[in-house]
């Protein structure tokens, strides 16, 4: 009797073993699995990490080569000349291609001279001329400036600084810093239309105010030159998409801009900032990567900033196309 109550326990105990090895080995199956997703997920993702980049490095290649004649640059869309290039590339997958859209950033006005006491009056009359070339109520300047200049002093009567931000839910506080990314405008009590339809005309370059005067477009030349009326305006637009100007000097001394207080170190010859937008096109999904560029003196291109996510309005009014934002 003794014997058979021990094999029983001894029975027991194998069961209970067998039971502890069985779910450690499921455990470790689960793991083991979840590890090699990870694993797979990570290599995954540093593959379409590199094929955008991919398209940002082509890009860059294309800006260094055509620097020098962006204004002879056939544009996709003449309507758009801001919209330097659209090109696609077919990846190893059939199902898989690539999309690069390049824009210009030099002919623009930067927002962040609202920031610069020095500036900040000249580029708000400008922009206010802007606004009301493209039919908008100039309102929106104030509020933009008080946002960016390092003060709380209120600009206008519909502006705001932090006591108004602070009341919102949730609370935070005016930048009081210059534009770095397009979210920011977000935060600010702004329809969304107005800097859509001011997304090709305005940005916000880190440094620099000059504008590339071959690339210049009839709301621009409306914002910079006052006193042009409709005929020189027109001659002006003519002489753009025709042979340009070979030089500042020859820009400057063009008879029908003798009227204009031109200061000669607001404008160049060249383009220096581009923004890059690559889309990778997959069968299930579609990944974004968005680059701004600066080409340094020595000739290099750099990325000064870069985000992997899905375009923002302004950056699908740009390139005017429209683009699903769904991603992994």
């Amino acid at each position: 009797m003794k014997t058979t109550q021990q094999r029983g326990v001894v029975l027991l105990m194998t069961l209970m073993v067998l039971a502890v090895v069985a779910t450690l080995s499921m455990y470790t199956l689960k793991h083991l699995d979840r590890s090699v997703a990870l694993v797979t997920f990570r290599q995954d993702e540093a593959i379409i990490r590199q094929q955008l980049l991919g398209g940002e490095a082509w890009a860059s290649v294309w800006f260094a080569r055509h620097y020098d004649a962006l204004a002879n640059v056939s544009v996709p869309k003449l309507d758009q000349p801001w919209h330097l290039l659209s090109q696609e590339f077919a990846l190893d997958r059939s199902t898989e291609h690539l999309q690069i859209d390049v824009v210009e950033r030099q002919a623009c006005i930067n927002l962040n001279l609202l920031g610069d006491a020095a500036r900040a009056a000249l580029t708000e009359q400008r922009l206010a001329r802007l606004s009301n070339a493209l039919s908008l109520d100039s309102t929106w300047i104030a509020v933009l400036k008080d946002w960016i200049d390092n003060d709380q002093d209120l600009t206008s009567a519909v502006s705001h600084e932090d006591e108004y931000y602070l009341g919102l839910e949730p609370a935070f506080r005016s930048a009081d810093s210059a534009l770095v990314d397009a979210s920011e405008l977000a935060l600010l009590p702004i329809p969304e239309s107005v800097f859509t339809r001011l997304a090709p005309y305005t940005c916000w370059r880190p440094e620099g105010d000059q504008i590339n005067l071959n690339r210049l477009n009839e709301p621009l030349i409306k914002a910079y030159f006052p006193t042009l009326d409709e005929q020189k305006s027109a001659a002006l637009l003519a002489r753009l998409a025709s042979s340009g100007f070979d030089s500042v000097e020859a820009f400057l001394a063009w008879p029908d801009l003798s009227d204009e207080a031109l200061n000669p170190t607001e404008w160049r010859m060249e383009s220096r900032y581009i923004e890059v937008y690559v889309t990778l096109n997959a069968e299930q999904t579609k990944r974004f990567l968005h680059s701004r560029l600066r080409r340094l003196d020595d000739g290099r291109v750099v990325a000064f900033a870069r985000a992997f996510e899905p375009f923002d309005v302004l950056s699908n009014t740009l390139t005017q196309r429209n683009i699903e934002t769904n991603s992994r």
